[in-house]
């Protein structure tokens, strides 16, 4: 086996590990900025919610 032969060998194993690392880093990011996408959507409901419940209890003005 000439030592090209073997270079190509690995080189092509290191290209195809990196490959599914960028692909299990990607996966993670997209999971990651949407499980942050959905803590800002039921925070900005949860805010509602509490404006909503504060201006129920404050007594109304006459």
């Amino acid at each position: 086996m000439s030592i090209f032969c073997w270079l190509s060998l690995v080189c092509g194993q290191a290209d195809g590990l990196s490959q599914q690392a960028n692909g299990i880093i990607a996966r993670a990011l997209s999971e990651v900025s949407a499980s942050f996408e959905l803590l800002c959507v039921s925070g900005s409901m949860h805010s509602r919610l509490t404006d909503a419940l504060t201006l129920r209890l404050k007594p109304a003005k006459r």
